[in-house]
């Protein structure tokens, strides 16, 4: 187009759509009729341009080539805080003999959800007193970063600050020795990931399975989701918009008939079913030891840890949750992630 004449009218709504500016002034292409400015440029944020100068054309092309230099700075990841218990430091003794005194109100409790709810909570509570734990603001690492590396990771951050606080020639060969040691077992780790990886990867899904561990920090679900002509960027937004696109997926089922008829009473009822307390025992103690905790916060470890002494009591809960039909509002709340298959991953 002419330097003075407007965009075109599909190009100027996007424009104004997306609160755009258009930066370059100068043609870019030149004859010997005419100068026309072909090639924009268009910033969400004006103010980060430094200046935007046109150059000669490269080699077979009659396209000045554009300049743009930009005040950029990368954007800072968020650290996101979360807490881990020292389960090596806990005192599940003492737990034990305070799970063993369990209230007789929890007990006799004859509504299911209130059962649960001032049992987790007594359980948590007890956690919280003889567990110690510690808040800590962590990102994804590399995958061949383990915890011995870590260790040294820190030790050597230590030495830094003690050789900077000393300022002597004997604290700073100490951390010299500790950033030598970090940069020969991260060398070595990532050499024996990156060799794991060569010998497993024997199909395009396992060599994508592989690009993803060694890109930690990429966003699964992207910056912006559309559903329904409807776009959003925040998270709630996001999880609403994906929530319905999950409902719309299956039709509400008809209620069941009250139908007691002997053609339909083809098996036990529910009331029928009991759980002993030896049963629900052994399946607490052969829980997995290192799985996370759902949305109620209680992890497998706590259930190991204390399965002798909550046995009774969760027996007790069960049975009551089988013979009514109940099932607690937390059991049905849980962590999702989504994953996008194919297609544009911004539709949900």
């Amino acid at each position: 187009r002419n330097p003075d004449h407007p965009l075109h009218p599909h190009l100027h709504s996007i424009q104004a759509k997306l609160n755009l500016r258009q930066v370059v002034s100068e043609p870019t292409r030149s004859t010997i009729s005419t100068d026309t400015l072909l090639d924009l440029a268009f910033l969400s944020d004006p103010s980060m341009l430094s200046s935007c100068t046109t150059e000669p054309p490269l080699d077979g092309s009659d396209h000045n080539s554009l300049r743009l230099d930009l005040f950029l700075s990368p954007p800072r990841k968020k650290k996101v805080g979360r807490r881990v218990w020292l389960y090596k430091q806990a005192d599940f003794e003492s737990a034990n003999n305070l799970l063993l005194c369990t209230p007789s109100n929890i007990i006799q409790d004859k509504d299911v959800n209130n059962f649960w709810v001032k049992w987790r909570d007594l359980f948590l509570t007890t956690m919280n007193s003889c567990i110690p734990s510690k808040n800590i603001s962590s990102t994804r690492s590399l995958p061949y970063i383990n915890c011995d590396l870590k260790c040294l990771i820190r030790k050597k951050q230590r030495c830094f600050r003690q050789a900077k606080k000393l300022n002597t020639e004997r604290s700073w060969n100490k951390y010299n020795k500790a950033r030598n040691k970090v940069t020969s077992a991260l060398r070595s780790a990532k050499k024996a990931f990156l060799n794991n990886l060569y010998r497993d990867v024997k199909t395009p899904r396992d060599f994508w399975a592989a690009y993803n561990r060694l890109l930690p920090n990429r966003h699964r679900v992207p910056e912006t989701l559309t559903y329904q002509s409807e776009t959003t960027r925040s998270s709630f937004g996001k999880s609403d918009l994906l929530n319905r696109f999950f409902a719309s997926c299956f039709s509400p089922s008809s209620p069941l008939q009250n139908n007691h008829s002997a053609d339909c009473a083809t098996g036990p009822s529910f009331s029928t079913i009991t759980c002993s307390e030896e049963d629900v025992f052994h399946l607490l103690s052969t829980c997995k030891a290192k799985t996370a905790s759902g949305p109620d916060g209680i992890s497998s470890a706590m259930l190991r840890g204390t399965a002798r002494s909550i046995a009774p009591t969760l027996t007790t809960l069960f049975n009551c949750s089988l013979s009514q039909g109940v099932v607690p509002e937390d059991w049905k709340i849980s962590n999702i992630t989504p994953i996008p298959k194919s297609g544009d991953p911004s539709l949900a």
